[in-house]
């Protein structure tokens, strides 16, 4: 899940007509600078208390919420702790991961009993960011970590009120540094692309690594080893689109097409096109159909 849904279409000239910064959902898409740690603390946990965790017995808070949350993190050190629940994307404003920080990212189990854990933790996501510490990513189908650095390890579960591990099943990471080791405990449909680790450790079945250093090496079934897959790189990738911010104003960068890629990206500043939001349509849930196909055929870019 991505709660910014970025789709691009090009065709001829266009003139740049649209506001930037941009008018965004203020109710949904949140802004946060260095200027107020505790209103920004406040903000996250305020969200993650409506769509994530559990509480007074119930599991799975937010799980059919109408809701959709974009935490964006403006370019600094930030001191802020944020747990992701369900239908919520954090991302970083920097030019690379590393001019954007945060104390901690966690996505928590579901549930406080380990045989449900993460199973049904679907549907959010976080990019372009460091996160200064280890982090625990409990997740399931649907999610995804894209273009970050974890100075520490990085658990693919948590564990539960009973003290076991919680249950996990699936998820995707691509573009990722992580300093320590990456432990993937129960997980399992687990695809790792482009990506670089201290150390891996755990097994499950189907358990893929792409253009990844620090992998495992490729092993068939369970006896004698641990069932991997395992590629030595990505034959063609253009990574997903991403949004940067300076001075207030706000851009959509665009990777380029890249071939035999091992590792992560290491060249932000050539790799990707930048276009300025004046070219960039932000539709919001009251646009038609008929207006966004508008912006499109008017050769704009959109941000859902």
């Amino acid at each position: 899940m991505n709660a910014l849904l970025l789709a691009m279409v090009y065709s001829g000239k266009v003139m740049a007509n649209e506001p930037n910064p941009p008018q965004w959902d203020t109710n949904h898409v949140k802004i946060l600078s260095q200027d107020d740690p505790n209103g920004n603390q406040q903000i996250v946990d305020e969200i993650f208390k409506e769509m994530g965790g559990y509480k007074d017995g119930e599991d799975l808070v937010g799980q059919w919420s109408q809701n959709r949350y974009a935490i964006m993190f403006k370019s600094g050190k930030h001191a802020t702790k944020v747990n992701v629940g369900f239908y919520t994307q954090v991302l970083g404003l920097g030019e690379t991961p590393l001019e954007t920080t945060i104390a901690n990212l966690t996505s928590p189990n579901g549930s406080p009993s380990s045989n449900v854990g993460a199973l049904c933790n679907f549907w959010r996501g976080a990019e372009n960011l460091e996160i200064d510490s280890s982090m625990d990513w409990a997740v399931s189908q649907a999610v995804s970590l894209r273009r970050m650095q974890v100075n520490g390890d990085l658990n693919l579960y948590a564990v539960a009120d009973d003290g076991k591990i919680g249950f996990a099943s699936g998820g995707f990471m691509s573009d990722l540094r992580v300093n320590g080791t990456v432990d993937s405990g129960p997980q399992q449909q687990w695809m790792t692309r482009n990506s670089e680790m201290g150390n891996f450790k755990g097994s499950n079945w189907n358990l893929v690594f792409a253009g990844v250093k620090g992998a495992p090496a490729s092993h068939c079934s369970d006896k004698g080893g641990s069932p991997y897959t395992t590629l030595f790189k990505t034959d063609v990738i253009a990574e997903k689109p991403y949004i940067t911010e300076r001075d207030n104003k706000f851009f959509l960068k665009i990777p380029k097409l890249e071939r035999d890629k091992m590792g992560i990206t290491t060249n932000e500043w050539n790799f990707a096109d930048e276009v300025d939001f004046g070219f960039v349509f932000v539709a919001h849930p009251n646009n038609t159909a008929e207006e966004i196909q508008e912006k499109l055929d008017d050769g704009m870019r959109v941000v859902f």
